[in-house]
């Protein structure tokens, strides 16, 4: 699993770490195992997925961070530490998608490992049974079973939930976690698995703290992703509170923690729709303030990325990018700008871009995830 720094550091390894080592205390296993060896269906369908949970076309690795300048220039390398370092906010947009779509494989890694490691304790449980389990560190995790397809699972450090996860049907998965497992605000991701040609994917990250003094630091994220008909597509949303600076000076940390209530002048939600095969990627960017009801055609073109100097009254000039962007695979590292792929592959030029598994900027602000403490 990839490591970011920085402020668009989405994951953090230290949870993953938590979530091993506190139900690796319930299971005889340890480390990654295969699907064959493992109780039953459920954790096979989400391996058989996880090879296949990212199309060519968008895929984000060390090599794929050797990119042209999309302005024109000499090619350059992203700085692993910022992948935005060397280009404009409007230029650096194809990168961030990839990374977007690189959490919600990272999410999907975290919910398959708690299955895994979750194994020995509920198959060794009755069905149609609940109870509670001590694990030699202090947790208490609770359970309660129907079956090896249907159960829950809640991770307590002393009165306090820190963990939530929960199967239904062998293909229905949700995970909460807390910062209190060692991440950075609290997480939630979920998965909805109807075959290897149709499934969905959803994570959502809130109450993000502040970060090297960064006030553009986000505060909630989410990113939703479906794969049907060999068709991904999904958006992703992205919240930074005090993201437009005060003239003359940037946004920090105390800004961001004043907040909130939020500031509609200064918030701005990037918001990501993307389809694409495993040959080319089409997507479209807007930035919208925290007044925003809904996200919709209608929206997305008001909002357009390059119409951000206007709607923001920021004075810059006007960016010649414009949506939508293409990426092919055959050469990922040069997004190109008012392209819907129509050259290069039809159906996905004609797919419609939607954003239903999203919230609306009016109620992002306010997002928050919860857990439950019993059942």
């Amino acid at each position: 699993m990839m490591k970011r720094s920085g402020s668009w550091h989405l994951w953090s390894l230290g949870v993953l770490t938590a979530i091993m080592a506190l139900l690796g205390a319930c299971s005889s296993d340890s480390g990654y195992t295969s699907a064959s060896s493992a109780s039953s269906g459920t954790f096979g369908n989400l391996e058989s997925l996880y090879a296949d949970i990212v199309p060519k076309s968008l895929t984000y690795s060390s090599t794929s961070l050797m990119m042209p300048e999309l302005m024109g220039g000499a090619a350059a390398r992203i700085n692993p530490g910022d992948p935005c370092l060397g280009y404009s906010l409007f230029e650096c947009q194809p990168i961030m998608l990839r990374m977007y779509i690189e959490q919600a494989k990272s999410a999907f890694y975290m919910v398959m490992t708690v299955l895994l490691r979750s194994k020995t304790l509920i198959t060794e449980q009755d069905d149609n049974s609940s109870g509670t389990v001590v694990s030699p560190d202090g947790y208490n995790v609770l359970y309660r079973k129907t079956n090896n397809e249907n159960f829950e699972m809640i991770l307590k450090s002393g009165s306090t939930a820190v963990m939530y996860f929960r199967v239904q049907y062998g293909s229905r998965y949700l995970l909460r976690m807390s910062s209190a497992m060692g991440g950075n605000g609290n997480s939630e991701s979920q998965i909805s698995y109807d075959g290897r040609n149709n499934w969905t994917v959803s994570i959502m990250r809130t109450g993000l703290t502040c970060s090297d003094n960064n006030g553009r630091t986000p505060r909630s994220i989410k990113v939703w992703m479906n794969k049907k008909d060999d068709v991904w597509f999904g958006a992703a949303h992205v919240f930074s509170p005090v993201w437009a600076p005060v003239p003359g000076a940037a946004p920090d940390c105390a800004a961001f923690d004043a907040t909130p209530p939020y500031d509609n002048a200064r918030g701005a939600h990037f918001v990501t729709r993307f389809a694409g095969n495993d040959s080319v990627a089409k997507a479209e960017v807007a930035i919208m303030k925290n007044e925003v009801a809904a996200i919709n055609d209608s929206t997305m073109d008001a909002w357009a990325l390059w119409l951000f100097p206007v709607n923001y009254s920021s004075g810059a000039a006007m960016p010649s990018v414009k949506n939508p962007f293409c990426v092919r695979a055959s050469d990922i590292n040069n997004a190109l700008w008012v392209n819907n792929c129509s050259s290069y592959d039809g159906r996905i030029a004609g797919f419609s871009l939607v954003a239903a598994g999203l919230t609306a900027p009016s109620d992002f602000i306010n997002a928050a995830i919860s857990f439950p403490s019993s059942y």
